[in-house]
């Protein structure tokens, strides 16, 4: 009885962090959907539900920029940077760059720059919001002044070394900055990120099993164990550290439609769906996302619901000739060929030279009975480079 009431009483703790989270994650969509003014009234319901955390107030300020409301998007930042102070400095730099206030905009980097939360140098100096203090004669003295020590300029070199795929460079860097920092879990996966690039996976994994499991919340560390899995062919644990990247990061929506892949690579459907309508939630009008999903469910025998998600990415990206296949190989799974013969026909008005299509359109039109249609989509896909249809051509169309 007591583990039941001890039971409940977590769930019922649980629940509530679950609810602000996902509030967090529609905000952050809200506005990557390009609905700023959503987005920050969905911070402000959390921050009236007693989130006051610094990165409640940093989204906040982000949407409210975004909606074009700088006053009340600088009282924001000016929020998140008293509780994290220098954190919310960054934000308010590219505030007052956007309102042409340069005096303030250094102040305000200088700031961030003296704190803990200072962002890497190549991220800053890559900041296109802060790209007009470049021309300032402060800006050079601003790096005159060495804000970074051996271990965060260690952390840039390496980075700059892998994004130009010098694997070896990027491994010669960890590894003399390594012993002097044997326990920094981002140095750890850092390092295996560069044997992963030089193509070395034993030694990538190697690397990081022998850290502790208690680093593992890292998000430096777990986008490296997600890579390595994947390129071990592990693809089920690549999954659950995607998974896990996203409940971390906001913004990482990404994370979903990669550990869907590697769920799918697992062969694992129901939680490659699970991930892909999590993903759809907050991006309902991705067609991309809608096809895959709707395929999963064609491939599950849901042809309902496939045939459902499939029309809603025909309707988004109707442009786009891989929406109308996916939904026509759903129509021949339910035998519908008509409709199935009308989308491949749409396909191919957006793309006529698509042997592959021809090819199916070909079969169509044969359950249909209509040989001379089907024959002449045979000829077309043979043209085309589809080799299969020669066997059709030679039962069917003999006397063409």
């Amino acid at each position: 009885m007591k583990r039941w009431v001890l039971s409940i009483f977590v769930l019922m703790c649980l629940f509530p962090l679950a609810a602000q989270e996902d509030l967090l994650h529609a905000g952050v969509a809200l506005l990557l959907r390009g609905e700023p003014s959503q987005a920050a009234e969905r911070f402000a319901q959390l921050l009236r539900q007693g989130s006051d955390g610094a990165e409640v107030w940093l989204w906040r300020g982000r949407a409210l920029m975004s909606a074009g409301d700088l006053r009340a998007a600088e009282v924001a930042f000016a929020r998140a940077d008293r509780l994290h102070p220098g954190e919310g400095a960054l934000w308010l730099a590219r505030l007052y760059v956007t309102e042409g206030d340069r005096d303030k905009a250094f102040q305000a980097l200088r700031k961030h720059l003296a704190s803990p939360w200072r962002r890497p140098r190549r991220e800053i100096l890559l900041d296109t919001l802060l790209e007009p203090l470049e021309r300032d004669p402060r800006w050079r003295s601003l790096w005159q002044k060495e804000w970074y020590d051996r271990r965060q300029q260690a952390f840039d070199e390496i980075l700059g070394a892998l994004a130009i795929g010098r694997g070896e460079e990027a491994l010669q860097v960890c590894k003399s900055i390594r012993a002097q920092y044997p326990e920094d879990p981002v140095l750890v996966a850092l390092e295996a990120r560069a044997y992963l690039r030089q193509g070395d996976v034993k030694m990538a994994r190697k690397e990081l099993k022998t850290f502790p499991l208690a680093a593992h919340e890292d998000t430096t560390f777990l986008l490296s164990r997600a890579w390595v899995a994947a390129a071990a062919g592990d693809h089920a644990h690549a999954a659950a550290t995607y998974e896990r990247l996203f409940h971390l990061q906001p913004d990482g929506f990404h994370y979903l439609l990669r550990a869907a892949t590697e769920w799918e690579e697992a062969g694992d459907q129901k939680n490659a769906l699970k991930d892909l309508e999590l993903y759809l939630r907050y991006f309902p009008a991705d067609a991309e996302a809608l096809t895959r999903a709707g395929e999963l469910h064609a491939a599950e025998g849901n042809l309902r619901e496939a045939m459902r998600l499939l029309s809603l990415a025909v309707k988004e990206d109707p442009g786009n000739p891989i929406r109308f296949v996916a939904r026509a190989d759903v129509y021949m799974k339910s035998r519908t060929y008509r409709y199935a013969i009308q989308d491949y026909g749409m396909a191919l008005d957006l793309d006529p030279v698509n042997g592959q299509v021809y090819y199916r359109r070909g079969e169509a039109y044969l359950k249909t009975g209509q040989l001379k249609n089907a024959c002449f989509d045979f000829e077309r896909a043979l043209h085309y480079g589809v080799r299969e249809a020669q066997k059709y051509l030679m039962e069917y169309c003999g006397d063409r």
